[in-house]
């Protein structure tokens, strides 16, 4: 992806405030386009430093309503990895919605995002949302073999620690 040509240079030269503006008016003038993921990452950096909330609220509610198909699935990912990266828990929140939704038309970016919650719920203990995640990718028709004993084993670890794994197999 293409960084928007004002935003990189003035990240790097520690200029955050004008970092984050042309980050801004890339994504808004570039209308969420193609073009313009490569911006979301600048403007999230910039509002770190500057110790401003890491997602700019009215920006992003214009990107829910204007982006759409593959544009608005793989900014929504460098959204969601950011956010995490940075350790702003409105991350949780953008990914639970996403992943819940089902309107994820991408298999990799909705598996990718699936990982990322089920890795969430293990590291805090919530084994039966870990259960209920890997459930949920693991009827994905488009799983592959790598894939599927990776969700095994995290819904196996799951079940086993929120007994929901003998309920299972004792239904079988």
């Amino acid at each position: 992806q293409e960084q928007p040509p004002e935003a990189g240079p003035c990240f790097q030269e520690n200029q955050p405030a004008e970092a984050e503006q042309y980050a801004r008016e890339s994504l808004q003038m570039g209308r969420f386009l193609d073009k313009t993921i490569a911006s979301w990452p600048i403007l999230i950096a910039s509002r770190a430093k500057q110790n401003k909330p890491l997602l700019d609220i009215s920006l992003y509610r214009a990107f829910r309503k204007t982006a759409t198909g593959s544009v608005f699935e793989r900014s929504l990912f460098l959204i969601i990895a950011e956010l995490r990266r940075r350790s702003d828990d409105a991350w949780k929140d953008i990914a639970a919605k996403a992943f819940d939704s089902n309107g994820l038309a991408d298999p990799v970016i909705r598996f990718e995002i699936g990982k990322i919650l089920i890795a969430e719920a293990r590291l805090t203990s919530n084994h039966a949302e870990a259960f209920r995640l890997g459930g949920q990718l693991f009827s994905d028709k488009f799983l592959s073999r790598k894939e599927s004993v990776a969700i095994t084993k995290a819904v196996v670890e799951a079940g086993l620690l929120t007994g929901k794994l003998g309920n299972r197999v004792d239904q079988m």
